[in-house]
């Protein structure tokens, strides 16, 4: 006699198929080690080998094809007609593009249905769940569907990010073939979930807070408090599938990465939640694993898995980590290659210290150059300081993806010339990833829970929504995520959005590269641009100027320095050439430095050259303060950009 459910979870279409899945992994391990049969399945690498690896992932990684990738499946639970599926497809894409998308709905995903749920019912799970993250929610339900309709019996779980809270119960009522929703962070409920089904406990599961049961729940998920309790992901079925597929002549993506995190929830939100950011939701705050965890956590991952690349889940790096984690991860014997995302306002040794630990990529959420709208976002950042990153970030060799966010309330036509301004100025510096973009209200942000407040003017579900599921079935605004919004026509966005790509394009083409080698009291400058490199030697004055504004600083500061380290330079000149030469950067009474270094440099090696080289051998730099806590630096708590109260 079986001790407990056998227990399957499976990660549909339109996920990645280049990696496993974290939730997937952490639940799986989880449930082993309380004894139970749970196993993981990734149907998502046979849709992948069904249409090619390129394709798919090219479909599943793009945001702007979400909605039709879903809508493919959709069809299969509700009909076409249902969800006027032809004229939706007709005007998503060009003629061809739309042919094309007419066989992937009436061909492909039913066939792929078919054998999907032929392999999910092969071990004859008592418990099947879906993950559901943005775009593998109508999948998951297509496929659930199919399997009550075959095996009534088998229990349908659904969790993850798009089913959180209310949206989890919204999907509970509409969909009684979904016996439960697991509605926010399960990694202990799932195991409860589990223990009260095997008779293990005498816990009610309809009790079981953040489980819906009879398409209610009785109270909110708790957050996982203690990071450290949780086990080490199982990723062993996903590379087990991979093999298989590949040794049955099946096309697989090229694998990525490993995903895993050290912390969950945001410290910046905490304190200011960024006006359009919807993660978190409920578990805004910030936890952390221990360091020692997360090395042991890494270092096994990478030995059971034969793996160097990984990806951090965090919505954060931890400011603490600049001087804990991410030493403990430079001392270990191995070449990890690892993902971020981080804060913009670091200083140049957190830099280092991600280069030291192996960290190639990261996500700084720049958004904007543009002070006003920065402090809009509640970014807590200046555009100087988005400016110094991208150098240090080049000057060591990490790779950076940002994007830059418009539509803001309040822009002016001066928000975007000071962006187009900044970003003509470091083509040097990496480019954003892509074009920009109008902010989106995303559900669970304070767009979405404050829209007045912040100027959202008619705010209502996509219209794409009604092409997943039929108004009748479940309202869009009870399940949607992504909501539309009317902006006025005299908005600055509207004058200036053409602009500002294009400047992004200019960007992107440019093969402009600037650097710098210190000298013995000089500064060696070399651009090359098409192909041509030509070098030019600084003198002293303009040499120190570049080194200390290497971090933002105010103007007045930085004459009174240079002219302490060079005495009877003419500082004026030398400032206004550094900046007619696009070597010095100003706004707002502040400058900084875009030159990077040609070998990437600690600050004590910059504090080290001006003590040496000034006039009377003593150090000099800006006057510019620790911040109170680690990665917290100036600007953060400084004065509104204008006299009338921000609209937060």
């Amino acid at each position: 006699m079986k001790d407990g459910p056998v227990t399957l979870l499976a990660s549909m279409p339109w996920a990645s198929a280049s990696r496993p899945s974290l939730g997937i992994g952490t639940l799986v391990a989880a449930a082993k080690t309380r004894g139970f049969d749970c196993s993981s399945t990734y149907p998502n690498l046979l849709m992948s080998s069904r249409i090619g690896p390129e394709i798919y992932e090219s479909l599943a990684e793009t945001p702007a094809l979400f909605t039709m990738c879903e809508h493919v499946f959709a069809v299969d639970v509700f009909g076409k007609d249902a969800l006027r599926s032809d004229a939706f497809l007709d005007g998503f894409a060009s003629d061809e593009t739309a042919r094309s998308l007419r066989h992937l709905r009436d061909v492909i995903v039913p066939e792929y249905l078919d054998e999907c749920v032929e392999l999910l019912l092969r071990k004859n799970p008592d418990i099947i769940g879906f993950s559901c993250t943005f775009n593998q929610v109508l999948p998951s339900l297509a496929a659930a569907k199919r399997i009550k309709a075959l095996r009534p019996e088998t229990l349908i779980l659904l969790g993850g990010a798009c089913v959180h809270d209310k949206m989890g119960e919204a999907y509970a009522r509409a969909f009684r073939f979904v016996d439960h929703v697991f509605t926010g962070e399960a990694d202990h409920t799932f195991v409860r979930f589990l223990e009260a089904r095997a008779g293990r406990s005498a816990e009610d599961i309809a009790s079981i807070p953040g489980v819906t049961s009879n398409g209610a729940q009785k109270a909110a998920a708790p957050l996982v408090r203690d990071m450290d309790s949780l086990p080490v992901p199982d990723y062993e079925d996903y590379f087990t599938e991979r093999d298989l597929l590949a040794r049955a002549g099946g096309e697989i993506p090229q694998f990525k990465n490993i995903p895993f995190e050290s912390s969950r929830g945001c410290w910046w939100g905490e304190k200011r939640h960024c006006t359009f950011c919807g993660l978190n939701n409920e578990g805004m705050k910030y936890r952390t694993k221990s360091d020692h965890r997360v090395i042991r956590e890494l270092t096994e991952l990478a030995s059971r898995y034969q793996c160097v690349r990984f990806m951090a889940a965090d919505n954060i790096l931890d400011h603490g980590a600049y001087r804990g984690l991410l030493r403990e991860l430079a001392s270990l014997p191995a070449d990890l290659d690892l993902f971020y995302e981080i804060k913009a306002n670091v200083r140049r040794d957190d830099v280092a210290a991600l280069a030291r630990a192996g960290v190639l990529w990261v996500q700084p959420g720049i958004e904007s150059f543009a002070d006003r709208v920065l402090a809009n976002m509640q970014k807590g950042v200046s555009g100087l300081q988005n400016v110094q990153l991208l150098k240090w970030l080049h000057e060591y060799r990490i790779t950076p993806s940002f994007n830059i966010l418009v539509g803001f309330e309040g822009e002016s036509d001066d928000d975007y010339d000071e962006s187009i301004a900044t970003m003509d100025r470091i083509h040097h510096l990496p480019p954003p990833s892509g074009k920009a973009t109008i902010v989106q209200v995303h559900r669970f942000s304070p767009f979405f829970y404050a829209p007045e407040a912040h100027g959202i003017i008619n705010m209502r579900p996509e219209k794409s929504y009604s092409n997943l599921i039929p108004p009748e079935v479940l309202a869009p605004d009870e399940f949607a995520y992504f909501f539309e919004r009317d902006i006025p026509p005299s908005a600055a966005v509207f004058r200036h959005l053409e602009r500002l790509n294009e400047s992004i394009t200019r960007w992107h083409a440019s093969t402009r590269r600037v650097s710098a080698r210190l000298g013995a009291g000089f500064m060696e400058v070399l651009v090359t641009e098409a192909d041509r490199e030509t070098s030019y030697r600084l003198d002293r004055a303009s040499a120190f100027a570049l080194v200390l504004a290497d971090q933002q600083v105010e103007l007045a500061k930085l004459k009174a320095h240079v002219l302490k380290a060079v005495p009877g330079a003419d500082v004026e000149a030398v400032l206004g050439r550094l900046v007619e030469q696009g070597l010095l950067l100003e706004s707002r009474g502040k400058v900084v430095s875009v030159v990077p270094y040609e070998r990437a440099h600690t600050s004590e090696d910059l504090r080290t050259w001006a003590s040496r080289w000034s006039s009377d051998g003593q150090p000099v730099e800006p006057d510019v303060p620790d911040p109170p806590n680690p990665g917290i630096l100036l600007g953060i708590r400084r004065p509104p950009l204008r006299k009338e109260p921000l609209r937060v």
